[in-house]
């Protein structure tokens, strides 16, 4: 069950922007423990430089992402998580966005921006046509982790009419994956968030 203090319905009326439909905010998903442990985890483990692509191909480009990341593996420590998220997800996809079959293909990423200058530029997590191994992203997940006073800029926008998506420490949002969306640069101290994608068989 979503443990969040107000999830906002995404079902919308003929006086709501259509985009409203694949927007999914839930205040207060995590609690502070819960935020703090998955930055320990994240920190504990190898960072990579944030890339861009997808599994058949991915790069590094800092023109277009900079960022470290950093996957959370399949490990029985780490059960508590994969399994809130996937519980969480088949209640919300039922009760907003009707996809078929989601699951978890891809591992939770942990990632931060730095001051100067890390961010990610406009982009969606999916094509609708795009699939890799005959799967494809469906539902995106981004999580905050840590309070935004910690750092100057880096929020998180959707290329809707409502574009920022105001985060506080322990709230996420979820979102259709065919969404663009973005991380403005930081300019100041370190934004930690965690990034999980939800797949499923290929839009029809």
């Amino acid at each position: 069950m979503v443990n969040g203090n107000k999830m906002i319905n995404s079902t919308i009326d003929n006086r709501e922007p259509s985009w409203k439909r694949w927007v999914v905010p839930i205040k207060g998903y995590l609690n502070s423990k819960q935020c703090d442990e998955i930055i320990k985890i994240g920190r504990s483990l190898p960072p990579e430089s944030g890339r861009i692509g997808n599994v058949k191909k991915e790069i590094a480009d800092e023109q277009i992402r900079k960022s470290t990341t950093a996957f959370i593996p399949r490990k029985q420590e780490y059960k508590f998580l994969y399994d809130k998220l996937l519980d969480d997800v088949h209640e919300i996809n039922r009760d907003n966005f009707g996809f078929d079959h989601i699951n978890i293909f891809e591992n939770p990423q942990y990632t931060e921006y730095y001051g100067g200058g890390g961010h990610y530029s406009w982009h969606p997590d999916s094509e609708i046509n795009g699939q890799n191994n005959g799967i494809v992203r469906k539902i995106s997940l981004t999580i905050q982790l840590n309070n935004p006073s910690e750092y100057e800029g880096g929020k998180f926008e959707l290329l809707t009419e409502g574009r920022d998506v105001p985060l506080q420490k322990g709230d996420a949002v979820f979102f259709a994956s065919f969404l663009i969306h973005r991380v403005t640069p930081v300019i100041r101290g370190t934004r930690q968030s965690l990034v999980q994608w939800f797949t499923g068989t290929p839009f029809r």
